[in-house]
Formats: structure tokens, sequence, C-alpha cells
């Protein structure tokens, strides 16, 4: 099984983030070798987009989607410094889900 790291991303006020897939990967280490094929989010998702929707929690992504860039931290238009946490989890190539 793999074990994942948090990982901290800094923007500008309101400046939003799109996900690459080296935010997981280089977070992510499996003893086997078994690559990421997904991405689920959970939490304080609000302000995550999908596809240019609202994200729904727990809503399975293929790491295909996150090179492509269709995941989006659409920061909240407010002059505030603040810190989000947002959760998130991996399912490996064999189907195994990482915490």
């Amino acid at each position: 099984l793999g074990t994942i790291r948090d990982f901290t991303v800094t923007l500008s006020n309101k400046q939003d983030y799109t996900f690459n897939v080296l935010d997981f990967t280089s977070h992510y280490y499996d003893v086997d070798g078994d690559s990421i094929s997904s991405v689920y989010f959970y939490g304080n998702v609000n302000n995550l987009r999908y596809n240019n929707i609202g994200y729904v929690e727990n809503t399975e992504i293929p790491i295909s989607d996150i090179q492509a860039g269709k995941v989006v931290f659409n920061a909240p238009n407010q002059d505030v410094l603040s810190s989000i946490n947002i959760n998130y989890k991996i399912k490996d190539n064999k189907g195994n889900i990482i915490i």
C-alpha cells in the first residue's frame, strides 16, 4: 500500500490555482510501485471546480483529468489572507484507496 503527505500551495489574494499531476505524485509513495489512477477531495471543497462546475465531495477524478487541467481551486473574491485546508485521497492502479 501507499502513503500520501499533505502539501501546501501558496497563492496571492484572489488567485485561482489549477492542480497538476505533480501536486499528487510528488507527495505519494508506494512500496510496490503502484501508480495513481485517481484523486478524491473531501471536507472543505466549496471552492473547487471540476470540469467548470462545482466539485461534489468524494467524486472520483481520473489522474488524466488533473493532467488536463480540469481541477481548479477558485479563490474567494475577498481581500483577505487566509488558509484553506482541502483533504484528498488517492486511488492507485490496483484499486486501493490511500488516505
